[in-house]
């Protein structure tokens, strides 16, 4: 191995070190949480479980991608110097990130439909307090504070999403809010269910257009370049 082979190959060393890395962690953090629902101890903490059964789920939604990365850095290793596949770049960017919204929109899609199976109870709300956020850019965004009882029990919600402070209910507005039998304090708003239910629709709408123009580009690329 020459010189300059090394040096080529440091860009596909470095990636794939910062992917097993991520992995190493991801496989740790799964031992630690199976341990904990094998203790005889921790396992009868039902909050300390259900947060380690929600860890679990995330490292299993996380998987795909870090093996899918794995997979397409050896292709495009192989195929840099060897030239077995021929790929485009360009398409398989476009096809990868196409995918990797998709993907993503299918996440949340579920994780919607998840809760609407598990926030089978339902009360009335009331909106205490708004919060703000400013990303790195300047921009803010608000989501309300919701207070609810339940079984004569007072808890306190957030919101995962935000949005623009117009379409934030003001204070005093009372507003549905669905919590899990089991677990009252885990519960989402009317406000969530709806900004939450648009994030699916942006990404599919964004992925699915990419998949299929980049699918396009690799199929017909080196004939339209030639037609060039």
């Amino acid at each position: 191995m020459n010189a300059r082979m090394i040096v080529e190959l440091m860009p596909f060393a470095i990636v794939f070190l910062i992917i097993a890395v991520f992995g190493y962690f991801m496989l740790m953090i799964a031992k630690i949480e199976r341990k904990v629902l094998k203790d005889d101890v921790l396992c009868t903490d039902p909050e300390r479980v259900r947060s380690a059964n929600q860890t679990l789920k995330v490292l299993r939604l996380l998987a795909p991608i870090e093996i899918g990365a794995i997979l397409l850095l050896v292709i495009f290793a192989i195929d840099h110097y060897y030239h077995v596949f021929r790929i485009n770049p360009v398409g398989v960017g476009i096809t990868v990130g196409g995918l990797l919204f998709t993907y993503i929109g299918i996440l949340f899609s579920n994780s919607n439909t998840d809760k609407k199976a598990r926030y089978t109870g339902t009360c009335e709300g009331v909106v205490v307090g708004v919060t703000s956020s400013e990303d790195s850019e300047g921009h803010t965004s608000y989501s309300p504070v919701i207070k609810y009882v339940v079984n004569g029990q007072e808890y306190t919600c957030g919101s995962g999403v935000s949005t623009s402070r117009k379409q934030v209910p003001e204070v005093g507005t009372n507003i549905n809010v669905y919590y899990d039998p089991e677990w009252p304090k885990e519960a989402e708003s009317d406000f969530e269910r709806k900004i939450g239910g648009q994030f699916p629709v942006w990404f599919l709408a964004f992925g699915i257009p990419m998949i299929l123009i980049g699918l396009f580009i690799l199929t017909f690329g080196e004939e339209l370049l030639r037609m060039l």
